[in-house]
């Protein structure tokens, strides 16, 4: 079948675009690939309702799916009582674009023969991608500005934000570890796997992820717990482990390479990092090549040196657990370290820390919003401005740092159910896929299904919903394993047909208006000064796409202001106000522009 070529391609390219372009929590960019993954998964619809392609068969796929469709829905709804409406628009949005992944993923499971291998494969070589861009922005500081958003020398391009890239380095390991353990694969496959490995060890310690260094070693452990050939697992782990102890060690250490050093001092370090790099790259492939020669024959020798090797792993992993422990003082101290809300510095010292690093503030924040909206939530994506008048720290948060407890916060006990329900739907169908695949496709099977459970405990202590670089191609990853071919043709429906092609004009209409409005408020803002007539009209077009949207109204006003209209600009940002009462902004903008025109009783109540 045609689509079985063309699929993998579409996916891959998908994939790329959402990895290496996803631009952290942009709106734009999301657009673009939103756009792309809805009109790829309306065309696999499509393809289906008209009879070309069989219907997926997999009961836990459609019931993923349909939840999920369902937590998208709500998210949408909640638009109508929302404390920022215009938020909750993109919140949906976010959701469609999630939704059309999936579904992109659960008919790449139904089409394509040994989808598990192939997807596994093209995940593999776009993380090689983003995880040599990013180290190469290590080695060349020239392209990327340091601390331009509080992250100090925390390696976090191309993703944006140091948490996401360790996330992608995590997945990295469970991907370098299933190419690189096969007894049968050739060679310069197994070299392949251990530098992706070792790359995806020094990103993530880079990254000065706490989290992300956990999930990474819960990850290679059950691999090595799960997967048939331990042995060469825990050979990958070592030989790629201590290049990239040693590099990332030297690294975090040398202060040359941070954030605080000049950029001359940055270049030379940067290039010193590189050749270490290099170095320890070159060390292990020699140490794959000497370990394929080594390895023994014998089932009686292997089960020994497995048994060896399982009591040094987690002989290391417990002294890891235990000398922590005793340095933050034992269990007690920890918890305490860990709810006391303090700020973590963003240099290398951050990895010895057990402080939540705020989280905990914000966690029983979210539970505060929960209990004022139990059923419904705040709306989606308004964490933010409905912890304001509630919260007991400084500390500002755009999320609270928990997918659960966002969804519960946003969206209320109706939005978490949708999602929980989601949850156990993917569990339940990955559960039946390992069971049925044969030992080939079994084996990237269980390195996507790491891949998933590394995304869901992520997502237990950051906000990745919130990140189409991770989150898209995680619920790809679920929909590609739940999917199952169907053994009989689907028969053509001109009716669903119909509505599968006005549902996607529906999406992409909610995608472009609020981009097309956020696009005319920027060149209404930078208008305003030289000339004040355009920059009210192309703000008045921006309300007229986008009428949720407060941005429009405070341009408008600045506009009008410049043009002497203080009555005007009074009456703009009042109704930006009345548009959104609940949102702090809108209050402080109005009571602003009062007190600087005067009106000092006014601007104060």
């Amino acid at each position: 079948m045609i689509a079985e070529r063309i699929l993998p391609a579409a996916v891959a390219g998908l994939l790329g675009w959402a990895l290496l372009f996803g631009g952290g929590v942009s709106e734009g960019r999301l657009f673009w690939i939103a756009s792309a993954a809805l009109l790829l998964a309306a065309s696999l619809v499509a393809t289906m309702l008209a009879g070309a392609l069989g219907r997926p068969a997999s009961r836990s796929a459609w019931a993923f799916v349909g939840l999920l469709a369902g937590l998208v829905a709500w998210s949408g709804a909640s638009i109508a009582w929302s404390i920022v409406p215009d938020r909750s628009w993109d919140g949906f949005n976010r959701g469609l674009a999630y939704l059309a992944f999936a579904l992109a993923g659960v008919f790449l499971g139904a089409i394509v023969p040994r989808s598990a291998r192939v997807l596994a494969a093209i995940l593999s070589g776009l993380l090689a991608l983003v995880l040599g861009w990013a180290l190469l922005g290590r080695a060349v500081p020239a392209l990327f500005a340091y601390d331009e958003h509080g992250y100090g020398s925390r390696l976090r391009e191309p993703v944006g934000y140091p948490n996401a890239l360790a996330l992608l380095g995590d997945v990295g390991l469970v991907l370098g570890l299933w190419i690189s353990a096969p007894r049968g694969r050739p060679v310069a496959a197994r070299i392949g796997g251990t530098l992706l490995l070792y790359g995806g060890l020094v990103a993530t310690l880079l990254t000065y992820s706490r989290t992300g260094v956990v999930v990474g070693a819960v990850a290679v452990a059950l691999w090595l717990a799960f997967s048939v050939e331990r042995l060469e697992g825990v050979t990958a782990v070592g030989v790629a482990g201590v290049p990239a102890l040693a590099l990332s060690a030297w690294a975090l250490s040398a202060h040359n390479l941070g954030s605080t050093a000049t950029h001359s001092q940055r270049v030379q370090a940067g290039a010193l990092f590189a050749i270490f790099f290099v170095a320890g790259a070159g060390a292990v492939v020699a140490g794959v090549v000497a370990a394929c020669r080594l390895e023994p024959e014998k089932p009686e020798e292997r089960h020994r040196l497995e048994r060896l090797a399982g009591l040094a792993v987690g002989g290391v992993l417990a002294l890891s657990v235990v000398g922590f422990a005793i340095r933050a003082g034992g269990p007690g101290a920890w918890v305490r370290e860990f709810s006391h809300p303090v700020e973590v510095t963003q240099n290398s010292g951050r990895l010895t820390s057990a402080s939540s690093n705020n989280r905990w503030e914000w966690w029983k924040d979210a539970v505060r919003i929960f209990r004022a909206h139990p059923l419904e939530g705040a709306g989606a994506q308004a964490y933010d401005p409905a912890r304001r008048p509630i919260r007991h720290s400084e500390s500002i948060a755009v999320e609270p740092h928990n997918t659960a407890l966002q969804f519960l916060s946003e969206l209320g006990i109706v939005g978490f159910l949708l999602a929980a329900g989601a949850t156990a739907a993917a569990m339940v169908g990955i559960r039946a896929t390992l069971r049925r695949s044969a030992p080939p496709e079994r084996a990237a099977a269980l390195a996507l299904a790491l891949v998933a459970l590394v995304y869901l405990l992520h997502a237990l202590v950051d906000y990745d919903w919130s990140f189409v670089a991770v989150t898209g191609p995680a619920l790809l990853v679920v929909g590609a394993l739940l999917g199952v071919p169907s053994s009989r043709q689907s028969k053509p429906r001109l009716l669903p047909l119909a509505g599968i092609a006005i549902a996607f004009l529906a999406g992409l209409y909610s995608l472009g208006a609020p981009w097309l409005a956020s696009r005319r408020i920027d060149r209404a803002l930078a208008l305003v000064a030289d000339s004040p007539a355009k920059a009210a009209a192309t703000a008045r077009s921006a309300h007229h796409l986008d009428p949720l949207s407060y941005d429009a109204f405070r341009v408008w006003a600045l506009a009008a202001a410049a043009a002497g209209d203080e009555k005007a600009a009074v009456l703009l940002y009042e109704r930006g106000a009345l548009l959104q009462p609940e949102n702090w902004e809108t209050w402080y903008f109005l009571g602003q522009y009062e007190y600087l025109i005067g009106r000092y009783r006014r601007a104060c109540y």
